[in-house]
């Protein structure tokens, strides 16, 4: 059974999955399906996440010099 403090995790990447399918068949070569990935992924780091408050993009800019 899944816990409410879990579902966020597993909602979010799949908000991402489902605007990538919405582009199923409608994209005319590779580099536009490159662009439209580069919106959506730039779209998903700079949405601010309600768990910190802070959009990803951030939390892992300051993660990074620890990794």
């Amino acid at each position: 059974m899944a816990h409410p403090n879990t579902k966020a995790k597993v909602e979010s990447p799949m908000r991402v999955i489902d605007e990538i399918m919405s582009y199923n068949g409608v994209l005319k070569d590779v580099e536009e399906l490159y662009k439209k990935m580069n919106l959506i992924t730039n779209e998903a780091n700079t949405r601010i996440c309600q768990a910190t408050e802070l959009p990803p993009i951030l939390v892992f800019s300051k993660e990074k010099e620890h990794l």
